[in-house]
């Protein structure tokens, strides 16, 4: 399944398999919690959530990444937030959490 959203303050979310949760408006949010699901953000002080088994998130400089990390059973063993910075996490780049570590995609 695919959410997309243009506006501002707006939300997207998906919670299927394989699922993209984009939004492009500024202070908006992009949350995902299928499994190997993507959130996608641009606009300014925007948020992307990926909170599914091997999820992965991505947004403009400025932007916000929530990564969850579980177990095969479903369990969260990591969770980090990141700042899309320009040095240590680039912009339209993906990201994810492996053994805790914030990581390409």
């Amino acid at each position: 399944s695919t959410a997309a959203t243009s506006g501002e303050r707006s939300t997207a979310a998906t919670s299927r398999y394989g699922s993209t949760s984009a939004t492009s408006g500024d202070r908006s949010t992009a949350a995902t919690s299928g499994d190997g699901s993507m959130a996608k953000v641009e606009g300014e002080h925007s948020i992307a959530v990926a909170g599914g088994y091997q999820c992965r998130a991505m947004g403009s400089l400025g932007c916000w990444l929530v990564l969850a990390e579980r177990d095969g059973d479903g369990a969260i063993t990591h969770l980090e937030a990141v700042q899309v910075d320009g040095e240590r996490i680039k912009p339209d780049v993906a990201y994810m959490l492996r053994t805790g570590k914030v990581i390409k995609a």
